[in-house]
């Protein structure tokens, strides 16, 4: 998620209601933040990780605690493929694989 040099250059933060997150080729996902907490939305697909399976997107609750880190695939279709995706993101880019709370979504814009 930083740059060699330190910076966040896959993050935005945000404290607004609807937290947009968009696919490449899919549908646009809102999660809903009624309480206005601190987001860090990082774009996971093409930025935080480059090859290999990654998921879209990873949103850091880091405000109050405990942290927690959201993990987002937006499809077309392909389940399993996502849950691949979804894993290989966590392995990647998880603070604490073992003690930090993660919740995992995995959207499908099509029926198979």
């Amino acid at each position: 998620m930083r740059s060699p040099d330190g910076r966040r250059e896959c993050s935005t933060f945000t404290r607004d209601r609807r937290i947009r997150l968009s696919g490449r080729r899919t549908s646009t996902l809102y999660l809903l933040n009624p309480r206005q907490r601190n987001v860090e939305r990082v774009e996971v697909d093409g930025c935080a990780i480059t090859e290999g399976p990654r998921c879209d997107w990873l949103v850091l609750l880091t405000d109050v605690t405990p942290r927690e880190e959201v993990y987002v695939e937006l499809k077309g279709s392909d389940i399993f493929h996502a849950v691949v995706q979804l894993r290989a993101a966590i392995i990647q880019l998880s603070a604490d694989h073992a003690r930090l709370r993660k919740r995992c979504y995995a959207f499908s814009g099509t029926i198979p």
